[in-house]
């Protein structure tokens, strides 16, 4: 109750609000699937993160989608672009990109990369339906925000791999 207002207020530049109007025109967003798999690869910290997502149970869940089912497809990683582009060509929607998320380096710093990704951001904020995303990823979590909190989410992980103490920074017990 309190975030879902504050990224309600947040604006898009009339030429970004204009391009995503355009991409979601054919869209119906009420029952649009978002998958969106946060790689950490190369890794952001010790490495431990990549090894905590299932990547094969993001593709349970496509495979559970019925083949008519569109969905809205992102990654910090343009090769499971690729791969799920390849292997659902009828389904999927992705946004064109130019810039590979992960350099070579690791680092993030390129304005055109920015812009792409938080456009993927905002994309996947508009499927209302369910959310297929890594545990962990602000990345994701902005995104179900930025759609009003409505999408079912699904976190395909291997829970018995979490660090407790990231697990219980994550959830608050009430």
């Amino acid at each position: 109750d309190k975030y879902v207002p504050i990224f309600q207020s947040f604006k898009l530049k009339p030429d970004l609000q204009q391009f995503v109007d355009e991409f979601t025109k054919d869209w119906d967003k009420e029952n649009m699937v978002g998958v969106n798999i946060r790689s950490w690869l190369p890794p952001i910290d010790d490495g431990s993160r990549s090894v905590w997502v299932d990547f094969a149970g993001f593709e349970r869940e496509v495979q559970k989608l019925e083949p008519h089912q569109k969905f809205f497809f992102s990654s910090d990683n343009l090769q499971f672009n690729e791969y799920f582009t390849q292997k659902y060509p009828d389904q999927i929607i992705t946004l064109p990109r130019t810039v590979n998320v992960i350099a070579n380096d690791g680092k993030v710093d390129d304005v055109q990369q920015t812009k792409e990704a938080f456009l993927e951001m905002y994309l996947l904020g508009q499927c209302q339906k369910k959310l297929v995303c890594s545990f962990g990823s602000t990345f994701s979590e902005s995104a179900w925000w930025f759609g009003g909190c409505k999408a079912e989410v699904v976190t395909p992980t291997f829970w018995d791999k979490v660090p407790q103490d990231f697990y219980d920074d994550a959830f608050q017990k009430k």
